[in-house]
Order: structure tokens, then C-alpha cells, then sequence
């Protein structure tokens, strides 16, 4: 079930709310009624989507629950044979249905062997709850004090907000708020602030987001059917996916948010107008921010991080962004997408190391080139495998023709001047104007570092105006919800 389903909008949401509200009497000293409720609540959430995968989600809270007890009371010479089989269970249990099908067929590959890979279907968020329990049984190893409540537990591993496509959460940012916020029923200003970041998310995927899926899915449908975009149908199309994807991810992390916020509960902050990054560097503190933390916090860290050399930091970088990228998808795109993003990185460190002045021309073409280098790479995470990728990438160089496409099937439609002047003030929207976490920042509702927030009539008020904007916004995705087809939020699939 998605948060653009109308079923979970109209049915499930309220039913959820109205089912807290009543268990929580004010009288409550103690937030273990909320936290069961909640807890059957995203286990309802879950089996919605596909009951079959519920078992699994069970067994590993069990197991990341009970092995987090045993590191904490173990001897330390044992402490880390149990981090090591804990995490190889994880990680196993997350390649097993990840990435059997793409290793079959890599090793077929090399062997020149024809073989059917297995078909799998990826059970909801494994990649979210995998993620979320290694660092919690990282951080007991370390040191943390293990949870001793498993409801309190259960809820933070399958928090309904975060479980489809994150943010990834940490144990010790969300436990203690289960314990203080869910002591008592639903608060008015929580509601308010909470149904306007739901709406604004809502907003951005249903009118936004896909409204830009026409102008993107044609271009990587046709290059995978064999044709050869031009530069103009490349860029255009290109560009569509990456707003489609920015709106989309954004989003549904706006929303996560949101629905978070309607009990009392704030999440991480996992999105933060990436596009207005000045390098990539940049980029990475505000593109799914939990997912980069994790990768430097329990990867790139232990790895040795810099500590030992810049030829071991520059071979640390390339592996975490080759293991985050193949993290987004079983695929050769996904690791090429890894791998353009290491580089990218290993030149951004290069360019620091040179201490090149900061001139009013280096702060204009930073945010440029970054957008640029950002936007190419988004040819591999789309495409549906390497040649599509490569016959996209021709056209992105020109070397297909500029305006008419050398195609092998049909010809390639360019968007229309309107398409074009509409895709041309959402990016200046999304390069210029405030986010939401900086017109919503009074709101408070997120966990995080906090941009300078937006002034004058871009920061929200608690007043008529801007409950009427928020009203309008909301109309508006409700109704494409209900009378236009709304996909599926694209970081579902990861």
C-alpha cells in the first residue's frame, strides 16, 4: 500500500488516526498503548502490500532484537563473532532476494552459459529495515544500550512513515520519541502542521512529479527499444526524469514527514533541495541524507575513512559509492551510476586539495556543473539496462543529430514549447526558490540540520492564507489521485 493509494488516504489513514486517538485517553502515563497500536498499525501497513513477506519482517526484528541482547551481555571476545553472523544474516537475507537473479546471470554471462534466473519479488522496505537494524546492532556493539521493550522496538524498525522507501532511521533519534510523544492522544497543532507537510508531499508526486513521467518514459522506453534519441530529445527527456524523480523523492519524503508528525513523531530529515548543491560533495549532505550518514558512519568510516592515505581514502570513496549504487538496484546501470558518482567525488577532493580561490566565476559554475554531472548520471540509475544507456548518452553528446533522431524504430517526439517553458520554471523552482523544510522550518516537524529558513511571504504562517494554499494543494493531489492514474513512488522499487 502506498501513501498515494486511495485506499491508505481515505481509509487506512483515518481509520489509524481515529483507532490512536481512541486508545490514548489523557489520563495515559504510559506511551506502551500507543506504541502497540502503532505496532499493529505497521504490521497492517505491510501485509496491505503482500502478506507473504510478513513472516520475514518478523523473523528479522526477532533475530536483530534478540542479537543486540546477546552482543551487549556476550564477553568481549565474543562481542564480535555475534556482530559478524548477525550481519552476515542481514546481508544475506537482503542478497537473496536482491541480487540472486542478477548474480545468476552475471556468472552465465562470464561462462558464456544461457540460464533462467529465478524470478523474485522484492518484499516491501527490505532494504530500509535491513539497513535500520545493522546500524542499531553496529551501535550496541559499540557501545549503545540495547532496547529492552520489543513492541518499542518492532515500531522503530517498521515505523509505517519510513518503511516503503525510508528515510533510514537510527535508534537513538526515534526510541526515546516513542516513549515521550505517544503518551497521549493526537495534539490539534501536530494535525495541522502534519496534514500540510502530508499535502505539500502530495502535491509534488501526484501534479508534479507525474506530470513529468510522460515527457521522461518515452525517451528510455524508445532507447530500449533500439532508437537513438537526438540531443534535443535526449536532454529533454533526460531533463524530465530528473525533475520527475527530484518531485517524487521529494515528496514522499515530505510526507513521511508529515504522517510522522500527525503522533507527535519526527523523522530524519532525508531531503534537502539537492539541486541547489554548489558541488557534489554538496550533493550527497542533500540527497537521501540517512542513506549517505549510513554509508559513512558504518562503511566508509570502517573502512578507514582518510585516516590512512590518500590512495586508501580515494579506493574507500569508489567502494562506498559502488556498493551504494548496486544498494539502489541489482543492475550493471546501478554500479556504473556508483561508480560516475566515486569519480565525481575523487575529482571534487582534487579540487579542494588545489585550493583554487573562490571566485565570484568558480561559486556560478560549481551549482552549474554539479547539476550537469548530477543529471547525466541519472541516464544510468533510469535506464533499463547498459545499451540503453550508452544510445541515450550518444544523444546527450550530439552524436545522434541535434533535433531529428538517427532511429531505428520510430522517431522520437520533442516537447512542445509549452512542455519545455513548464520544465524550465520547475527548474528554476527547484534551484532557486525555498524548499519546504525552509517555508515549513517554524513547523519544527523534522529532525536534522536546518537550512536558513524562507522569509517574507515563503515562510508559513499558522493563519487563513497559507491553510487555504495548503487546502488548495491538497485538493489538487487528492482529485489526480482519484481520477488520474498516480504511479508508484520510484524509490519503492530500491
Amino acid at each position: 500500500m502506498s501513501f498515494v493509494d486511495p485506499v491508505f488516504l481515505f481509509v487506512f489513514l483515518p481509520l489509524a488516526l481515529a483507532g490512536y486517538q481512541l486508545i490514548m485517553p489523557q489520563q495515559r502515563d504510559s506511551p506502551l498503548f500507543g506504541m502497540r497500536f502503532l505496532a499493529m498499525v505497521s504490521t497492517a501497513f505491510y501485509a496491505c502490500w503482500d502478506i507473504r513477506f510478513l513472516p520475514i519482517l518478523l523473523f528479522s526484528t526477532l533475530i536483530n532484537f534478540g542479537a543486540a541482547k546477546a552482543i551487549f551481555l556476550a564477553h568481549n571476545s565474543r562481542k564480535k563473532t555475534l556482530l559478524v553472523l548477525i550481519l552476515t544474516a542481514n546481508l544475506s537475507l537482503l542478497a537473496l532476494f536482491k541480487y540472486t537473479a542478477f548474480a545468476l546471470q552475471t556468472v552465465a554471462a562470464m561462462l558464456d552459459m544461457a540460464v533462467v534466473a529465478p524470478t523474485m519479488i522484492l518484499p516491501l522496505g527490505i532494504s530500509f529495515f535491513t539497513f535500520t537494524q545493522i546500524a542499531y546492532v553496529v551501535d550496541v556493539y559499540r557501545g549503545s544500550l540495547p532496547e529492552e521493550r520489543f513492541v518499542c522496538y518492532f515500531l522503530f524498525v517498521t515505523w509505517f512513515p519510513h518503511l516503503i522507501a525510508g528515510p533510514i532511521l537510527h535508534h537513538r533519534e526515534m526510541m526515546p520519541q516513542f516513549y515521550t510523544a505517544l503518551k497521549a492522544p493526537l495534539q490539534r497543532d501536530h494535525l495541522a502542521t502534519g496534514l500540510t507537510w502530508v499535502a505539500v508531499g502530495l502535491f509534488k508526486k501526484a501534479v508534479l512529479a507525474d506530470g513529468m513521467a510522460h515527457l521522461a518514459t518515452p525517451l528510455f522506453q524508445g532507447a530500449s527499444a533500439g532508437a537513438l534519441p537526438g540531443w534535443v530529445a535526449a536532454w529533454s527527456g533526460l531533463s524530465a526524469y530528473a525533475l520527475q524523480l527530484y518531485f517524487d523523492f521529494s515528496g514522499y519524503c515530505d510526507m513521511a514527514i508529515g504522517l510522522s508528525y500527525l503522533f507527535g513523531v519526527r523523522m530524519p530529515l532525508n531531503f534537502n533541495a539537492p539541486y541547489k548543491a554548489v558541488s557534489i560533495m554538496d550533493f550527497w549532505s542533500r540527497w537521501h541524507m540517512t542513506l549517505s550518514r549510513f554509508l559513512r558512519d558504518y562503511l566508509y568510516i570502517p573502512l578507514g575513512g582518510n585516516r590512512l592515505g590518500e590512495v586508501r581514502k580515494a579506493v574507500n570513496i569508489m567502494l562506498v559509492m559502488l556498493l551504494g549504487g548496486l544498494w539502489h538496484g541489482a543492475g550493471w546501470t546501478f554500479i556504473v551510476w556508483g561508480g560516475l558518482h566515486g569519480c565525481y567525488i575523487l575529482i571534487n577532493h582534487l579540487w579542494r586539495a588545489r585550493r583554487v580561490p573562490d571566485s565570484r566565476l568558480m561559486r556560478s559554475v560549481g551549482p552549474v556543473l554539479t547539476v550537469l554531472a548530477v543529471v547525466f548520471a541519472w541516464t544510468f540509475f533510469r535506464a533499463s539496462d547498459l545499451p540503453t544507456a550508452i544510445r541515450i548518452s550518444r544523444g546527450l553528446f550530439g552524436l545522434n543529430g541535434m533535433v531529428t533522431a538517427v532511429d531505428a524504430v520510430q522517431p522520437f517526439a520533442v516537447p512542445d514549447g509549452r512542455s519545455l517553458v513548464y520544465m524550465l520554471l520547475l527548474w528554476v523552482v527547484v534551484c532557486w526558490f525555498p524548499n519546504s523544510q525552509q517555508i515549513l522550518a517554524r513547523t519544527e516537524a523534522f529532525l536534522g540540520q536546518r537550512s536558513e529558513p524562507a522569509r517574507g511571504l515563503f515562510q508559513w504562517q499558522p493563519n487563513a492564507m497559507y491553510a487555504i494554499v495548503g487546502g488548495v494543494a491538497l485538493a489538487m493531489g487528492l482529485f489526480n489521485v482519484l481520477f488520474s492514474p498516480v504511479g508508484e513512488f520510484l524509490y519503492f522499487q530500491f
